[in-house]
């Protein structure tokens, strides 16, 4: 928060004539431990950090709802075409692929091919229920 963060907002804030004033919303997720503000500098008070309730993220977030879903099952379709691919005619058992055959670099081009097959329609879907007025104001209708 220190480091990047505050400084970044602060330094957006200024050169653009905005007040100090800076929102945060997060869900209640392990990366975001509470009492992330108690830790912020005195000249990074004016950012605000809220935690979203318990159990609210999927409801209040559409993208979570389609897209992420979506985006969940294209990956685990293609993680689990990549393992058969791989252990077809071996004796090899999926612990064994998956300490020997998948890395780092294999999962980013398995993320990077699911999120190709999430369709235009798929985020339009979501775009319409997470900001109707805009959506549609944009496509004339």
């Amino acid at each position: 928060m220190n480091i990047v963060f505050g400084p970044s907002v602060k330094k957006y804030l200024i050169d653009n004539g905005i007040p100090l004033k800076c929102v945060i919303l997060l869900d209640n997720g392990p990366s975001h431990p509470p009492g992330l503000e108690d830790d912020l500098l005195d000249e990074f008070k004016f950012i605000k950090i809220v935690y979203l309730p318990p159990n609210t993220t999927s409801t209040l977030q559409p993208m979570d709802q389609q897209v992420i879903s979506n985006f969940k099952k294209l990956f685990t379709k293609h993680l689990f075409k990549r393992s058969f691919e791989v252990t077809k005619n071996t004796n090899l058992t999926l612990r064994e692929f998956g300490k020997n055959h998948y890395n780092i670099v294999i999962c980013l081009k398995l993320i990077d091919t699911a999120w190709q097959g999430v369709t235009k329609r798929t985020l339009n879907s979501a775009w319409r229920k997470l900001w109707p007025v805009v959506f549609f104001k944009t496509r004339g209708i």
